[in-house]
Order: C-alpha cells, then structure tokens, then sequence
C-alpha cells in the first residue's frame, strides 16, 4: 500500500542545523541563501507554508521549553547553542567544535588498542560505546574507582573496558586528550 501527501494541504516545519557560530555577513548570507533554497523548491510543489527554524531550537521545544543551553552532538561536530526564550543568543556565544560521534569513537578506538583489546571492526567499537561509555561526573574521583564493565558485541564475545568508559566522554570537555585543539 503506498500513501501520497497533498503537498498543497500540508505546511512544512524544516529543521536547519547551526553551521557556523560567527555572525559574520557571509555566515548571515549564506544562511539567507539556504533558507531562501528550500522555501523556494517546496513553494514551487506547492507547500502552502514552510517554517525554518534550526535544529537547537526544535531540540528545545520537543522538551517544551523556550530556555536552556542545547548540547547536540552530530556525526562530525558537536555544539552548544544557548536559547533564550526561544531566540538563538548568538552574541553570547554558540560553539562549534570539531568533535563529533565518529571522533567519539575513533578515540575509544585508539583507546582499546592501546589497551591491547582486540576487535574487528568499527561497529564493535560504536557499540560498546553505546553500551558501556559514560560521562563521569568528577572525572578525577572516576579514575580512583573500579569502573569496570562488560558487553557482548555481536558476532566477536565480550569485551571488558574500565578507564575508557569514562575517558571516552571525557573529551567533550577536555578535546585536547583527543587532539583537537579550540581556538
């Protein structure tokens, strides 16, 4: 069975990832030049409304608030956008760092070699990511405790981390333990 919209009967709500923190009038333009884009294509199939808003600010209002700091980690960066009252503050500063979910788990990767723990492929690292990593609160009181846990990853057995659970997140706010350098 195969369903077909009416786009002429529907509004669209379009989501807008934050590229760049700076406000600089290209940044500006070329979030103009985007936007007009999309609202073009989707009025020329005959959208009766489009809405573009970015996707901190659609984080936010999912969890019914207007004011918060959004922390969204992507594939490839992560970033931290402060709204308030539903309004991006862009002059407070909106960070953008080149740490995303891959360089998450490449540093896990880097981490369990090592440590001399052998596995396969990539995705047995993402999962065990996944399953045992976690961001410790006081990393310093982390590294006195015995954090060790294990998981099954499919297809190669069990495998045990214990620092890395916690190293592994820690470099969200320490990235220079991932070599990524803020400026």
């Amino acid at each position: 069975m195969t369903m077909e919209v009416r786009a002429p009967s529907q509004s669209v709500v379009v989501s807008i990832p934050i590229l760049h923190y700076d406000d600089t009038e290209s940044a500006k333009a070329s979030r103009r030049q985007l936007k007009e884009a999309i609202y073009t294509t989707l009025f020329n199939m005959n959208v009766p409304a489009v809405c573009a808003i970015n996707q901190a600010t659609l984080a936010l209002y999912a969890a019914r608030r207007t004011s918060r700091i959004v922390v969204n980690i992507g594939f490839q960066v992560t970033s931290v956008v402060p709204i308030l009252h539903g309004k991006v503050m862009r002059k407070v500063g909106v960070e953008v760092v080149g740490l995303g979910a891959l360089k998450i788990t490449g540093f896990l990767k880097d981490l369990m070699q090592q440590n001399n723990i052998s596995f396969e492929s990539l995705y047995t690292v993402r999962t065990l990511k996944e399953n045992l990593c976690y961001v410790a609160y006081d990393y310093e009181a982390e590294l006195l405790k015995d954090t060790r846990a294990s998981s099954d990853a499919a297809g190669e057995g069990q495998f045990t981390l214990s620092r890395e659970r916690f190293q592994t997140g820690e470099i969200l706010f320490q990235p220079r333990m991932a070599g990524v350098i803020q400026y």
